[in-house]
Order: structure tokens, then C-alpha cells, then sequence
């Protein structure tokens, strides 16, 4: 074995420093990508999933073999004003293709004796995705109702609240 002694490494300040050979630890942390956004959408669909255009990004995986952890933390509101219940779910969406689908159609749900429900809450969902290319991927989330009168979801409610996604890219 040889040993190399040296008194000082400098870093060259104009070099970008790659390493294309190497190959982390299954498990390891290649990039983290946080997608922030306080729009205020209403969503009154009871029959199909709609898209959340403030969520919507691009995310550019960095290896093919990889998984993506998907974390959301959202700002919900359900309401109905006829004041009985209200209720809905959010799901994540890649390319097109729905990642979750919620079993329980009142994942996010309220009932109300009253002139009417009006409900606020963070909510927090995860998912682990394999990933099989580097091509960038639009990544957002989706909502439907359920029950209610004008009932909907709101990813933010009053300009004050931030909601998050954030993409943990994990080597496979």
C-alpha cells in the first residue's frame, strides 16, 4: 500500500467538481427538491379529480435507478353551505398518472348541524415512487369533493399560509 502525505489541498475555485462513476449507498440522499406555493384554489368537482395548477413543477431525477419520496404539507379547507357536511381528498399526480388514490372517499371530511360546515386544517400525505429515467417529470397534486353544497378544498386559504411539496430523490 502507498501512502500520500500532503501539507495543503486547495480546491481549484473555477471547477465544477463531478464524480460520474460514483455509485452511493442504497439509501443515500441524491438531491431534495421543495416546491412552495400560496395560491387560493377552489375545487368543486364531485365526480372527477382536478388539478392543482399552484402545485404543479418540474422535478429532473438525477439517476434512473432511483426512488422518489414524496412528502405534501397542505393548507385544507372543506365547506358547504347548506351546513350538513363536506368533505374531499387530494392525491399526488407524475406525467399524468395518478401516484395515490385515496380508498376512503372522505379522507378530509366534516359533518356540521348548522348553517354551515367550515373546516380548516394542515394536512400531510407521503409517497415512495420508483424511478426508472432521468427525463424531468411534472409533478402536482390533484383533489375531488365529496358530499355537500359548494363544497371544496382550498390549498390556501388567505394568502398567509404556504403549502409544500418537497421530492427526496433516495439512490436505489
Amino acid at each position: 500500500m502507498t501512502t500520500l502525505y500532503v501539507d495543503n489541498i486547495a480546491p481549484n475555485l473555477q471547477s465544477k467538481i463531478s464524480a460520474p462513476n460514483l455509485q452511493l449507498p442504497s439509501g443515500s440522499v441524491i438531491q431534495v427538491v421543495n416546491h412552495k406555493w400560496n395560491d387560493s384554489e377552489a375545487f368543486t368537482s364531485a365526480s372527477s379529480w382536478t388539478d392543482s395548477t399552484g402545485s404543479q413543477f418540474t422535478f429532473t431525477p438525477a439517476s434512473s435507478n432511483s426512488n422518489l419520496l414524496l412528502i405534501a404539507n397542505v393548507q385544507l379547507q372543506v365547506a358547504d353551505t347548506s351546513g350538513t357536511q363536506a368533505g374531499g381528498a387530494y392525491r399526488f399526480n407524475i406525467d399524468g398518472t395518478a401516484i395515490d388514490n385515496p380508498t376512503d372517499e372522505f379522507e378530509h371530511y366534516d359533518s356540521h348541524q348548522g348553517t354551515e360546515v367550515n373546516f380548516y386544517w394542515r394536512s400531510s400525505k407521503h409517497a415512495y415512487v420508483a424511478n426508472t429515467s432521468t427525463s424531468a417529470k411534472t409533478i402536482k397534486l390533484q383533489a375531488q369533493m365529496y358530499d355537500g353544497n359548494q363544497t371544496r378544498i382550498r390549498f390556501n386559504t388567505s394568502g398567509v399560509f404556504y403549502s409544500y411539496i418537497t421530492v427526496w430523490e433516495i439512490a436505489g
